[in-house]
């Protein structure tokens, strides 16, 4: 049922509130409206149009939809009548199915009463646009549906206290201009301290509460920038043009954004790059760089990024290079509507001059930036271990300046979300450009990946993958697919080493899996309660080679001494085991972390797979593993993680006796798993790739 299915969003929607549902299933506790009428504890759900309410102005603390609007063919109206009657700091909770992971309309097994098709960025993008009020809270996929929470008017995200932070205000000659735009914060806002950056002009800013920093000349926006922050007392920090008037509670709006450390700056407006570093488009998803006229971020974040680069003169461009450098380390641009009016050109005006600047500063970004042309082979567009750690990859190429390609053998309407952020190919176009370097990344994929024009062919290697088929013909196939010439290969794994031997393999590196412990993190203590429930990952298909039939038989020996037993089941498909079981089909990095933060410990019994991506994850949420040895080199048995020999459920079972009854070996596996996820990182395997990459393409 639906309303067990999403009964997470329910932290959300607190006080009154309305919900639209599809099923015989609530969420919440407000008052229940369905297409049909269903019993809900005592109350009979509504039958109402949900485009005319009756129902006040602003008197609801939420309105929740659960797979509701897709089946009306003009949800406007619908949208616009929720928003009508929440609240100011209301939540407006959507969970909708996204399409592309489900069927869209008119495809086969896509429900028949389906009208419109929804995806979670587009959505999002739409809605701020007739909402900039509108601020997201929270978001994520699970299984084939998406959720958003979207909170109303000015008010600060759920549970979020706006720390101290400084505001920096680069000026030159404007003292008028300037003067309004600090009135405007100190009228709406509640900074700990206001920074006027004199960038050469006559006279400083003449208002209460201000403090000026004189530089000796005109300098230009990077420089006094940088000043700015330099002399900023606080770890928050806002940047603003002078010719920008803030809109109430703006500033701490932006501020809030920074709550998730993994965002590295916040903004009101940004932009997407050409790939010639000119300015393509302004967008709100997903931007390549955030516009400085109004932007925050933390000053621990500024000096790992290091400040603009004063090289730029007297501006444009240093929020390009900053943006880029910031993605390059991991982090995210995020948008926030809404924060002021700017004016816009007050300070360079239009000239010959400023055309000029922008051409000499883009023409700088190129050459630090512009690394080649790249296209990925891949085999399918899922969000398992091997298909996380290609989008990655592909993300830091991206990042580090490539122009990055994806050839899908699979329909791109399959993709998970991640995907949409590369150049989409398929095997009919790929032919079109010629690449620097093609990359094979998986065995089905590397006869095509050996016909594309290109100057360098690598094939990442994450499995023993020739020895997956069931039968000598099939594998056979694939042993000639991975001998294929021309390809130097990387490996993931020690015990991959042999590959150049058994498949005269031509091995030129080998990446240390790593794991971004910013987003897998403990959301608990050691202290925690340690349920007995096992986390798996579980194959759709059944293959031969992950041991689940091993864990199969383990079960229900485990069930006999625990008879509250619960499996944990990330994956496509439900398993039938002799206890209870819970499967979550997601692709949602935050849902995944919050399985392992709910589990004892993960059990990985695979017979051949080599990434270490999964267990890595669980080791950073402080969740013990046990798993055999297969892709755990970096791993000492009895310390980091347990190991469990090949084939053998009954090991299974004691080693889950062991983490279940035994504290000691908890806590000592939950310590050192922390310590050992904190040393393989997401950041050092990027650095290894690229080095590699470097390697690889120098003559």
């Amino acid at each position: 049922m639906l309303g067990e299915r999403f009964s997470f969003l329910s932290k959300h929607c607190v006080g009154h509130g309305l919900e639209f549902g599809e099923d015989a299933s609530a969420v919440t506790t407000g008052r229940q409206f369905r297409q049909a009428s269903y019993q809900f504890d005592g109350q009979r759900s509504e039958q109402a149009q949900p485009a005319q309410l009756k129902v006040p102005d602003r008197s609801q603390d939420f309105v929740c939809c659960v797979h509701y609007l897709e089946h009306f063919p003009d949800p406007v109206p619908v949208l616009k009548e929720w928003w009508r009657v929440l609240a100011d700091g209301g939540v407006l909770v959507i969970a909708l199915p996204e399409a592309g992971l489900y069927p869209r309309v008119g495809e086969r097994d896509c429900n028949p009463d389906h009208k419109v098709d929804f995806q979670l960025e587009n959505f999002k993008q739409q809605f701020l646009v007739v909402y900039p009020e509108a601020v997201v809270v929270d978001e994520g996929f699970d299984c084939e549906s998406f959720y958003v929470v979207l909170q109303k008017g000015t008010a600060l995200p759920c549970n979020f206290v706006t720390p101290k932070y400084s505001v920096v205000i680069p000026f030159y000659k404007h003292q008028t201009m300037t003067a309004q735009c600090v009135e405007s914060i100190f009228k709406h806002c509640q900074p700990d301290e206001v920074i006027c950056v004199n960038d050469g002009s006559a006279r400083p800013i003449d208002v209460k509460g201000v403090r000026n920093v004189k530089l000796g000349r005109n300098y230009g926006f990077p420089r006094a920038v940088n000043e700015g922050v330099k002399n900023a007392k606080n770890e928050f920090v806002v940047v603003l043009n002078n010719d920008t008037i803030i809109n109430p509670g703006g500033l701490e709006r932006l501020v809030a954004a920074l709550r998730d450390p993994i965002v590295g700056m916040a903004g009101q407006s940004g932009g997407k790059l050409n790939e010639d570093f000119s300015h393509k488009e302004a967008t709100a998803v997903d931007p390549d760089y955030i516009e400085m006229f109004c932007c925050a971020f933390r000053q621990s974040v500024w000096k790992r990024v290091g400040p603009l680069d004063e090289g730029m003169g007297r501006g444009y461009g240093e929020d390009s290079d900053w943006g880029i450098r910031a993605r390059k380390l991991g982090y995210k641009l995020v948008m926030v509507p809404n924060c002021c009016k700017h004016i816009g050109r007050q300070t360079f005006g239009e000239s010959d001059d400023v055309t000029a600047l922008i051409e000499r500063n883009r023409q700088r970004l190129v050459e630090r930036y512009y690394r080649g042309r790249a296209l990925w082979v891949m085999a399918s567009l899922g969000c398992n271990g091997g298909g996380k750690v290609v989008q990655k990859l592909a993300e830091a190429m991206q990042d580090d300046g490539w122009l990055v390609d994806v050839c899908s053998l699979v329909p791109w309407s399959e993709a998970a979300p991640g995907w949409e952020r590369f150049g989409q190919r398929t095997q009919k176009d790929a032919f079109d450009k010629q690449y620097d370097v093609v990359i094979s990344t998986f065995v089905s994929t590397m006869p095509f990946a050996k016909q594309v024009p290109c100057q360098h062919r690598l094939a990442l290697i994450q499995s023993d993958e020739p020895e997956w088929p069931d039968n000598e013909r099939e594998r056979k196939t694939a042993r000639e697919h991975f001998t294929l010439p021309g390809f130097k290969h990387v490996i993931i794994a020690d015990h991959m080493r042999s590959f150049d031997k058994k498949y005269g393999m031509d091995i030129v590196g080998q990446l240390d899996n790593g794991v971004d412990s910013l987003v897998f993190t403990p959301r608990w203590t050691m202290h925690r309660d340690w349920p007995h429930r096992i986390m798996v990952v579980w194959k759709g298909a059944k293959v031969w080679f992950d041991g689940q039939e091993y864990l199969e038989q383990a079960i229900p020996e485990l069930h006999k001494k625990y008879h509250d037993l619960e499996v944990l089941v990330l994956g496509s498909s439900k398993p039938r085991l002799a206890c209870h079981v819970e499967n979550v089909k997601t692709f949602d990095p935050d849902v995944i972390c919050d399985m392992y933060n709910r589990s004892t410990c993960l059990v990985v019994p695979s017979l051949i797979e080599g990434s270490s991506l999964v267990p890595l994850e669980a080791m950073s949420s402080g969740l013990p593993v046990i798993s055999t040895q297969v892709g755990m080199h970096y791993a000492k048995d009895g310390e980091d993680y347990l190991q469990i020999p090949y084939r053998d459920s009954g090991a299974i079972v004691q080693a889950v006796n062991h983490v279940f009854d035994d504290e000691k070996l908890r806590k000592r596996l939950y310590l050192n798993g922390l310590k050992l996820a904190h040393s393989r990182t997401w950041e050092n395997e990027q650095a290894q790739w690229l080095s590699l990459l470097k390697k690889e393409m120098t003559p």
